[in-house]
């Protein structure tokens, strides 16, 4: 008989890929040369997938980007326990400060003046800048760049 079964975020997330959803999270924690920082955030974050949204009349997401965002990671094999959403305007945090604090390996920005739907490798993360969240889920076009950026970014076939 097994009275102890240990399993890592990853191989629960796995298992319960489907059914098991985590909406709203927070990390506080402790970086080298700063204080205690806190950092909200909706999702997992199992994968180390961050996406910044820059969004000034919800918290975390609109309820309609929020439907979006949930087929775009269906489509990309993955679901909310994969990543960690941040709203920059509400998060009380910078930029660097929330990747200092946060340290992910994949970065999604969805805000700013530059979107190129490129994806670029600084300070040796994987980064994709895009449109924000209203904009793409307003316009065609713009869903399939993000979609063929996507692929790039993790590699999907």
């Amino acid at each position: 008989m097994i009275e102890k079964i240990i399993l890592s975020h990853d191989q629960i997330a796995d298992l319960f890929r489907n059914h098991l959803l985590c909406l709203k999270e927070e990390y506080s924690g402790h970086t080298a040369g700063l204080p205690d920082i806190k950092i909200d955030y909706k999702g997992g974050f199992f994968k180390k997938i961050l996406w910044i949204h820059n969004e000034t009349e919800q918290t975390y997401i609109h309820e309609l980007d929020f439907e979006m965002v949930t087929k775009i990671l269906e489509a990309c094999k993955m679901n909310w326990n994969d990543i960690a959403l941040v709203n920059l305007f509400h998060s009380g945090n910078d930029y660097d400060v929330i990747i200092q604090t946060l340290n992910p390996k994949y970065v999604i920005l969805s805000y700013g003046n530059q979107p190129n739907y490129q994806v670029h490798t600084l300070q040796g993360r994987t980064t994709l800048y895009t449109h924000n969240l209203k904009e793409i889920r307003n316009d065609k076009n713009l869903k399939i760049q993000l979609w063929q950026a996507l692929k790039i970014f993790f590699d999907l076939k």
